[in-house]
Formats: C-alpha cells, structure tokens, sequence
C-alpha cells in the first residue's frame, strides 16, 4: 500500500480496480495506490485489509 504519488500518474490499463478512472484508486497484483489528490483537490480514499474494501469521501 502507497501513497505520495497520485494514482493519475500511474498507467491506468494495468489498475485492477477502475482502470477507465484515473483519478480513483489503482490496484496492482500486489500493490494498492491510494493517493487520490485529496490536498490538491481530489477526494479522500481509504483501503481496508484484509477484506480489501475500498472508502472515498466523494460524493
């Protein structure tokens, strides 16, 4: 699980989880990225192991 590098920058056509939404969480095969850009804008997201579920503060 990372953060710091906002998920628009990572290749979205690898993500698992919404790879047609950039700006969403990305999940690899063995990597979560969570950095959703929430202090520049973006929304607040969080990942909950080990049931994998996924919280957003957008609306």
């Amino acid at each position: 699980v990372f953060g710091h590098t906002t998920t628009r920058t990572l290749p979205n056509e690898l993500s698992t989880h919404t790879p047609e939404d950039p700006t969403d969480l990305w999940a690899g095969p063995a990597c979560i990225g969570l950095d959703t850009a929430c202090g520049k804008g973006g929304f607040l997201t969080a990942f909950e192991l080990p049931a994998r579920l996924v919280y957003e503060s957008r609306g």
